[in-house]
């Protein structure tokens, strides 16, 4: 299993993923499709994330 760090790295690569998909910064509005990327990372990765923590991380990397 990851750690937080880990999956918070995972978090901010997927934001910069959707950013670049966008051409511009994920709004919270947009935090389902960074999840959708934190996701699919954390099966390439074979590790699992309790969904819980994966929202909280990345409603806290979109506010900012």
């Amino acid at each position: 299993a990851l750690d937080e760090a880990g999956l918070q790295a995972l978090v901010a690569e997927a934001v910069a993923e959707v950013a670049a998909a966008s051409g511009k910064t994920p709004t919270p509005k947009e935090m389902g499709q960074v999840i959708k990327a934190v996701q699919a990372k954390l099966q390439a990765a074979g590790v699992r994330a309790e969904g819980r923590v994966v929202s909280e991380l990345v409603k806290k990397e979109l506010a900012g």
